[in-house]
């Protein structure tokens, strides 16, 4: 074996991922908003270009409508936007949890000691409406006394929504406990109190051997319970209003089915040749090289877009050919199918699939689904190969019909599946129960009902 050094030739082959590869395999994978940011960005860099954002109303409800290309662009290269539509008046974020306490808070009679302690406690709530902070060391910090701490906390926890700013879920609960009906409000204030632990457990028959009451009312104490909101500050995230926009829209016509790309779910790039005419008339050897440079950079980025609106549009037209029967039927028809099988049948990579459909939408006659909704693995059944989502759909079914004074076990609820034609195990049915979220069959059972 030769183990000294010396020049050799060989011939290999390898792939490298120039810039423009790179710039599509980044377009494919954006999803609407992200390629609205993305285009932004890109945009900043090239004076040739500007981008059309994402209409407000390039929505659900617009897009389930009426499917069209993206308006024309008027002479001053704004868009035009009918403010008239219901979204338009939709805010774009919601106050953040502390300037709404700020707000009420002000307009309560307080002394103004007691008024700025629960200012400074509302600034100092989590994400949840908690109070996490030590009150010695608020007090400490504030330098005010125990009594106008205190004060100022009850004057806080007076607030909407109520149990803000409590220090944990027991006192959370108890804050809006006040809100129940009086007929099992004693009850609930008992089982909130000392017996938090055994109910979510699940064990009603202890709770109510424990409060020397019937396990009917300890049922409807949690009933009520569950009622109650343990973060009431939530719903104050200060974040914009999320909402969905269907990249590719499926319509029934006929006995087919049409797949129509959401050309308004995607921003518009334009490339200015007003611009570029003013640079060339007087430029220089090295403008010119840069405006060329510009033009090409974004001819590139305008024929990334154009290729993956292309492949997102082959992508759906093949997970509707394969899923012909959900569209029928709903979700009890998925057929198993995985990215492998739709990236043979296209002649594409199975990595391109799943950048195509990464936080793409489908809307369909079904509803609005995340394209990869329709990709799932594959069991066996009487009637031939089962998906995952449709056994889990008859799983859930069975859950929702089933007697709640006698809820199925994991093992009944296999017998069930099994007579349908689908032969899982427990512990396959324990597993998709979980997947589910629904509890066990401890959990589920209902005391004080008729059976």
């Amino acid at each position: 074996m030769n183990l000294g050094m010396g020049l050799y030739q060989e011939q290999t082959q390898k792939l490298i991922l120039t810039a423009q590869m790179q710039q599509a395999i980044e377009v494919l994978q954006c999803s609407a908003m992200e390629l609205d940011a993305y285009l932004a960005a890109a945009c900043d860099g090239n004076p040739l270009t500007e981008v059309e954002p994402i209409r407000a109303n390039a929505s659900v409800w617009e897009a389930g409508s009426k499917p069209r290309p993206a308006p024309g662009r008027k002479s001053d290269g704004r868009g035009s936007v009918d403010y008239r539509l219901l979204l338009e008046q939709i805010p774009n974020s919601l106050p953040s949890l502390a300037e709404e306490l700020a707000t009420q808070l002000r307009i309560a009679r307080a002394p103004e000691a007691v008024l700025r302690v629960s200012l400074v406690l509302a600034r100092s709530l989590n994400e949840s409406g908690y109070l996490k902070q030590n009150l010695d060391d608020l007090q400490q910090w504030l330098g005010v006394s125990a009594e106008i701490l205190q004060q100022g906390l009850e004057l806080l926890q007076s607030c909407e929504p109520r149990g803000i700013g409590a220090r944990n879920l027991q006192e959370c609960l108890l804050l809006q406990a006040d809100q129940l009906p009086i007929e099992v409000r004693g009850v609930a204030v008992q089982v909130i109190g000392s017996q938090l632990e055994n109910l979510a457990a699940g064990r009603l028959p202890r709770v109510a051997q424990e409060l020397k009451v019937s396990v009917t009312d300890v049922q409807q104490a949690l009933d009520a319970i569950r009622t109650l909101n343990p973060r009431p500050g939530a719903a104050y995230s200060g974040l914009p209003a999320p909402y969905v926009v269907p990249d590719v829209i499926v319509r029934k016509m006929g006995d087919e089915y049409v797949v129509l790309t959401n050309d308004m779910a995607e921003p518009q790039l334009h490339i200015l040749p007003g611009y570029r005419k003013t640079l060339l008339r007087a430029a220089d050897d090295a403008t010119r090289q840069y405006v060329f440079q510009q033009v090409r950079s974004a001819h590139w980025l305008h024929r990334s877009l154009e290729q993956r609106r292309v492949t997102v549009y082959r992508v759906a037209v093949a997970i509707v050919a394969a899923q012909e029967a959900f569209f029928n039927k709903g979700i009890s028809a998925l057929m198993p199918l995985t990215m492998r099988q739709l990236a043979t049948e296209l002649n594409l990579h199975e990595s391109t699939i799943s950048r195509a459909v990464r936080g793409k939408y489908m809307l369909t006659p079904q509803g609005l689904y995340e394209m990869k909704f329709f990709f799932c693995g594959e069991l066996s059944g009487d009637q031939g190969n089962l998906s995952a989502q449709s056994v889990k759909h008859a799983l859930q079914q069975l859950v929702e019909t089933e007697d709640k004074g006698l809820p199925l076990s994991d093992e009944a609820l296999a017998q069930k599946l099994a007579a349908q034609g689908m032969h899982l195990s427990r512990r396959t049915v324990a597993k998709y129960r979980d997947e589910l979220g629904i509890p066990a069959s401890s959990r589920r059972k209902r005391y004080g009902l008729p059976l």
